[in-house]
């Protein structure tokens, strides 16, 4: 994968199949790998229902650049923005898109009986979350990078 684009208001999201994920580790035992549940949470607990999207946008484009992707941000207006994280600086091969606004009522982040809750947790934050982490584990077995930078 070349490229992951996280459109905070893309609401032309198609369909696609994809093989079903499975993790060679269990959870923190790879330390390049993305703990899925912890990323969620934390991108969760943020409060991004329509019109306060800003403070997660930031909190995003800064989580992926301190992994080592290469992120700009899109205007939409004046308070809100895409963010666009890429590998490199080469033209993409794949495109993985989503947003991160909710409807309100904002609610964070809860785990009970085995199950992730909270606002936006499968629409579309839990997303998100799985596309970084499913697009970071890529790299790391095609470039064997860690970080989101290819040489």
């Amino acid at each position: 994968f070349d490229v992951l684009g996280l459109l905070g208001r893309d609401r032309d999201r198609a369909a696609s199949r994809c093989p079903p994920h499975r993790h060679r580790l269990p959870v923190g035992q790879h330390p390049t790998l993305v703990d899925v549940r912890l990323l969620s949470r934390q991108i969760i607990d943020i409060d991004s229902t329509t019109g306060r999207e800003g403070e997660a946008g930031k909190w995003l484009a800064r989580w992926l650049a301190g992994r080592g992707w290469l992120v700009r941000t899109q205007p939409v207006d004046q308070a809100r923005f895409n963010v666009v994280a890429t590998s490199s600086d080469r033209a993409p091969a794949v495109t993985l898109s989503t947003h991160f606004d909710c409807v309100p009522p904002f609610f964070p982040s809860r785990i009970e009986g085995g199950l992730l809750y909270g606002r936006g947790a499968c629409d579309a934050k839990g997303i998100l979350a799985a596309q970084v982490a499913a697009v970071r584990e890529k790299l790391l077995k095609v470039t064997g990078e860690p970080g989101g930078t290819r040489p």
